[in-house]
């Protein structure tokens, strides 16, 4: 009965018909902020969007809004500052390599990024942006059933807290501007593209991050990596990060400065360690860290009560247990195996001599 209702949920949801189906982004100027200090800088910027049309480039400081500083401020507060009505621009004063300058960008509705995407399919927990042709439309019908199906499998009992992921389907026989396009386009935590004919898994595992979790504060996405192996077993990511750290003749008794330091540009290694705080301490107190928006030692005291050194620390611990350590003998185990395999090439040897004798 269950999947009968959602069917017809999404057969009989009309597509919506807007410029641009429905704004992934409302009132913005398309710009993603990074954390720095004392001012936040651009770290992406939507192509064709009012920002890059305006001029801003990746590394411009934000240094005021609207004549409001934005001192100490992180990226997430700056952007929430810059967004407002779309008929008002807002002025900004940006920090560049020859001085300052002032300059007044736009607001506009931001929707899918890529021409023609006109149409969306909506589920409680997604929007699928595609554009207007028939086989598209077909598409983006079966990928919202298939996403809501299992985002209603994995997050049962989940606050999502009214959150919705965005889905920008590529059709299918994408032409080269197709791809260049998905390339160029900034894609916000909270959107993925989507292939024709997709792994369920890996394409949707991300946006069922977000809808569980919300989206990161910069300092926690950095430290626990990106979009990618969100659902991997956790044994399998530690078993996988202490070999690429062994690979990387990172020893055992490597610092904690050290691993956090080399983690953040490790995928692997990172989802490691965010497997590791969601095993330790549950999924709420990782997603208080994940959305924190203070610096990451600070969120990691506040959140989870231990210091960062400490956090690297016992992780260390836990994935060094789990693989290959070049500073430690055969255990009982490989002794075990080793002493049976032995009398078993024993025994054929003796029955290979009686052979011969009886020969």
């Amino acid at each position: 009965m269950r999947a009968l209702i959602l069917l017809l949920l999404v057969l009989f949801t009309r597509p919506a018909a807007a410029q641009g189906g429905v704004p992934a982004r409302p009132g913005s100027i398309g710009v993603r902020l990074g954390n720095e200090r004392p001012a936040p800088a651009v770290r992406l910027l939507l192509a064709g969007g009012p920002a890059a049309m305006a001029g801003l480039r990746p590394g411009d400081r934000i240094l005021a809004v609207d004549g409001r500083p934005t001192d100490g401020l992180s990226g997430r507060q700056v952007e929430r500052m810059i967004d407002g009505p779309v008929a008002r621009p807002v002025e900004l004063r940006v920090g560049v390599a020859e001085g300052t300058r002032t300059v007044r960008v736009p607001r506009a509705d931001l929707y899918a990024p890529g021409a023609g995407y006109t149409q969306a399919v909506q589920t409680p927990h997604f929007i699928v942006h595609h554009r207007a042709d028939g086989g598209s439309r077909r598409f983006a019908r079966k990928l919202a059933r298939r996403a809501e199906a299992m985002a209603r499998r994995e997050l049962r009992g989940v606050d999502t807290q009214g959150r919705r992921a965005q889905l920008f389907l590529v059709p299918p026989m994408s032409s080269q501007g197709d791809l260049q396009g998905r390339q160029e386009g900034m894609v916000p935590w909270w959107g993925t593209w989507v292939d024709a004919l997709p792994s369920e898994g890996d394409e949707l595992a991300s946006t069922l991050a977000y809808l569980r979790f919300g989206e990161p504060g910069a300092a926690a996405l950095e430290r626990f990596g990106g979009k990618g192996l969100w659902m991997e077993p956790a044994g399998e990511l530690h078993r996988y990060a202490v070999a690429t750290l062994v690979t990387m003749r990172v020893e055992p008794d490597a610092t904690p400065e050290m691993l956090a330091r080399i983690t953040a540009d490790m995928t692997g290694t990172s989802a490691s360690l965010r497997a590791y705080v969601r095993e330790r301490w549950g999924d709420r107190r990782f997603g208080a860290l994940w959305r924190s928006e203070q610096p990451f030692a600070d969120a990691v005291r506040a959140e989870l009560g231990v210091e960062e050194r400490e956090l690297f620390a016992d992780w260390r611990e836990k994935i060094y247990t789990l693989g290959p350590r070049r500073d430690a003998g055969p255990g009982l185990e490989t002794f075990l195996v080793a002493l049976g395999w032995g009398a078993v090439i024993m025994a054929a040897g003796v029955w290979v001599a009686r052979g011969k004798q009886a020969g």
